[in-house]
């Protein structure tokens, strides 16, 4: 991916998505990100003036893969990220490519685990943590399902 004038070249805790209030009221993917962004930005207004006796860490993942719940009731409510995938398993990609967006992602497993930690370590305490393991693109991801079909 090339980055642009917006992007910064690291990201990190320090960071906070752009998405305003007005924007996340276009379409349900934008919506979704400002909802995240602003009841975090809430959460931490909320500790910072009301002074309540806990303490608050974050967890910050990007797309979320991974094993998804053995109880789900349908196909449907997988979760959004790993919508994608049951899209592309259904066809849904052969004309065109859903956009990327989010050009990180984190497992399921390792979201899991940052929660656990954040509330047994006491250094994590007041802070935000970005958790991803890596960058892909849907293009990527198109051409990784093609050639194994390939091998078939």
């Amino acid at each position: 991916m090339a980055r642009t004038e917006k992007q910064p070249a690291v990201y990190d805790e320090s960071l906070w998505n752009s998405v305003t209030y007005e924007q996340g009221q276009t379409d349900r993917a934008v919506t979704y990100r400002a909802s995240k962004t602003l009841a975090g930005r809430t959460a931490w207004e909320f500790v910072e003036k009301e002074n309540p006796g806990f303490t608050l860490s974050t967890i910050c993942p990007p797309y979320i893969f991974g094993p998804v719940a053995p109880w789900l009731n349908s196909r449907d409510s997988v979760n959004t990220s790993n919508q994608f995938f049951v899209s592309l398993l259904q066809g849904g990609w052969k004309n065109k490519l859903p956009p990327t967006g989010v050009w990180f992602y984190t497992d399921v497993r390792d979201v899991a685990l940052a929660h656990v930690r954040a509330m047994e370590v006491p250094e994590a305490d007041g802070k935000r943590f970005f958790v991803t393991a890596g960058h892909f693109d849907m293009k990527e991801i198109a051409g990784d399902c093609e050639k194994e079909l390939s091998r078939d």
